[in-house]
């Protein structure tokens, strides 16, 4: 397999999938900074403990934060995982922080 080319089109000595892997700590790091934005760590804590609250409406609060954090993973693990599947120019093109791959 040949190596990805970068972004003035030289050999990086790497395939797609390596070059890809190279992106996944920026998207890692747009999912904490999005995570925290919806639930500072305070909240996440404080979450954790009011599931479990005898009050429904304490715990539909703390599930809609849990939740909410979940989402932001599973979108951040989507996006990793399609990487790959991109063209080499959207490879190329590609910023963690644009709101388009978080939709």
């Amino acid at each position: 397999m040949a190596n990805f080319l970068d972004h003035n089109g030289i050999d990086s000595g790497l395939t797609k999938e390596q070059w890809c892997e190279r992106l996944h700590p920026a998207v890692k790091h747009e999912a904490r900074r999005r995570i925290l934005e919806v639930a500072p760590d305070w909240k996440q804590r404080n979450a954790a403990i009011d599931v479990q609250s005898s009050d429904a409406d304490v715990r539909a609060a703390a599930q809609a934060v849990i939740d909410a954090v979940a989402a932001i993973r599973a979108k951040s693990n989507e996006i990793e995982a399609s990487l790959t599947s991109m063209s080499d120019a959207d490879i190329l093109a590609f910023a963690a922080t644009d709101d388009a791959h978080w939709q």
